[in-house]
């Protein structure tokens, strides 16, 4: 696992960002863009990049490398219970499902090449229901998040979405 210790020390506020990698990438590509988040960012924000073997984000082994990720930011000096989640493409797939069924303490998650998928359109098919706000960044070139799916992801969570303020949550 990759941690990044927070360079903002300015702000009381501390959280944590656990990012997960998308097919065929390490976490080591993601250094560039976990240093400008942290740049951006007026938090004390801890990030943490987990390894899957042969850089593949496997849903048997997501759990265990979110607590060993967690282990070792707190091992560095994180004294935090704020955290955020994201992932890219294979890795947004993934971390939906485990930070919908583990949303406390997780004030957002963003996922980037991918989307909140179907499952979480209720049984009437309509409305949408999903419990942590999300960022969907969509523009991937791969052919495999396409802008079609994402003009869908947009349509059900804030354009159809019955929740106030949809906007706010889902953008």
């Amino acid at each position: 696992n990759i941690i990044l210790k927070p360079i903002n020390n300015n702000n009381n506020v501390e959280a944590s960002l656990i990012l997960i990698i998308g097919a065929d990438i390490s976490n080591e590509m993601y250094i560039p863009l976990a240093e400008e988040i942290q740049k951006q960012s007026n938090l004390k924000l801890w990030i943490g990049l987990p390894n899957f073997p042969r850089n593949i984000p496997n849903p048997m082994l997501l759990d265990k490398a979110i607590q060993n990720t967690l282990i070792d930011l707190e091992t560095a000096g994180m004294k935090t219970n704020n955290h955020f989640y994201g992932g890219h493409s294979m890795g947004g797939a993934m971390i939906q499902g485990w930070v919908d069924k583990n949303d406390k303490n997780v004030l957002g998650q963003f996922l980037m090449g991918s989307f909140l998928t179907r499952a979480y359109k209720n049984d009437d098919r309509v409305t949408f229901n999903y419990s942590v706000p999300t960022l969907t960044i969509g523009g991937e070139l791969d052919g495999l998040a396409r802008v079609t799916r994402i003009a869908e992801a947009y349509y059900t969570q804030i354009t159809d979405s019955s929740l106030e303020n949809a906007a706010l949550h889902y953008p």
